[in-house]
């Protein structure tokens, strides 16, 4: 039986792909944090046998101009493969975010989402 898994986003860092600076306005998931929260829930497939306690996935991914995800990669490991590849997998899934502005125009911005992973109490 499938137990529902507790999501924390513990920070997001947005930079311009090509700049040290961070951007004017950073991407957003549709419907802002708690809708990414929501989203990640519902749509990660991992069984609690896979799961420790807890486990740390930092990710990062570039939001385009046009708010698509790509050049998804993993950062951190949570030191096992199966989580790893679930995380892109659901990553790949999101919706179209977004994207970053700089002086008011859309620009291509890297995104690290670092992901906690926690068993129901």
């Amino acid at each position: 039986m499938k137990k529902l898994l507790t999501i924390c986003l513990i920070c997001f860092l947005a930079m311009p792909t090509k700049a040290l600076h961070t951007v004017d306005a950073p991407p957003e998931f549709p419907g802002g944090e708690p809708a990414m929260l929501k989203f990640m829930a519902e749509n990660i497939k991992l069984h609690t046998e896979f799961v420790s306690d807890q486990n740390r996935v930092v990710c990062q991914f570039v939001v385009e101009k046009d708010g698509s995800i790509s050049e998804i990669q993993i950062v951190h490991s949570s030191g096992d493969d199966f989580i790893d590849q679930e995380v892109v997998r659901m990553i790949t899934t999101m919706p179209k975010w977004k994207p970053g502005e700089q002086q008011g125009e859309p620009v291509r911005t890297t995104f690290t989402l670092p992901i906690i992973i926690r068993l129901p109490l």
